[in-house]
């Protein structure tokens, strides 16, 4: 990497000039991003307009790069470095940071598993509806939240307020579930729909 040689070292060095300062951060991301001592060509002089050109680029492959990675890792969370790297035309090195800054960043939560049918399910799973007493999802996502038979929560627009995904182990224990959700304050009302059958999942 040519970002290790002297002539870029002694280049680092240098005072950077006023007002260049959205310049010279375009060049330390694009090193950064890229791999690429741009402000090699920078210091020939090749100016501002195509260090930017460069940069937006590099910021336009960078995000190309990165759908990739979450787009496999989607398919198989436990595709091998080696394996995701070679498929994505990077070094290792260069994937495990772009993991790390995928997570410093939240775009990726964690890595889970998927259970196929051969595994054993909760017994019951329903969509519960909840109706609030006004615009206070976030008030109320607390009592929500702790209930750890419920795995999904999403705020609505229109008469429901919120959809919950809960999954039990019996009908009667769904009905806990329902009778805690309504003791909520700000909960009016809330409505149950049982899943019958999975017909398919594109996630």
């Amino acid at each position: 990497m040519r970002g290790d040689s002297p002539r870029f070292t002694n280049f680092q060095s240098r005072p950077r000039q006023p007002g260049a300062e959205s310049t010279w951060r375009g060049i330390d991301f694009l090193h950064e991003m890229v791999e690429e001592d741009v402000s090699w060509h920078y210091d020939q002089n090749i100016g501002e307009s195509t260090v930017y050109g460069l940069v937006y680029m590099a910021i336009r492959s960078d995000d190309r790069i990165n759908r990739h990675i979450l787009s496999i890792l989607q398919a198989n969370a436990r595709e091998p470095l080696a394996s995701l790297a070679r498929k994505v035309g990077l070094s290792r090195n260069a994937v495990t940071e772009r993991l790390k800054r995928l997570e410093r960043d939240d775009v990726i939560k964690g890595y889970t598993v998927r259970l196929g049918n051969g595994a054993v399910s909760a017994a019951v799973s329903a969509y519960l509806l909840l109706y609030l007493d006004g615009p206070i999802c976030e008030r109320i996502l607390p009592g929500v939240e702790r209930l750890p038979e419920i795995k999904l929560s999403q705020s609505l627009g229109g008469e429901i307020d919120m959809i919950v995904f809960a999954e039990t182990e019996s009908l009667a224990d769904m009905n806990r579930v329902r009778d805690e959700l309504e003791m909520i304050h700000g909960v009016r009302k809330v409505t149950t729909a049982i899943v019958l059958a999975n017909r398919f999942d594109r996630r």
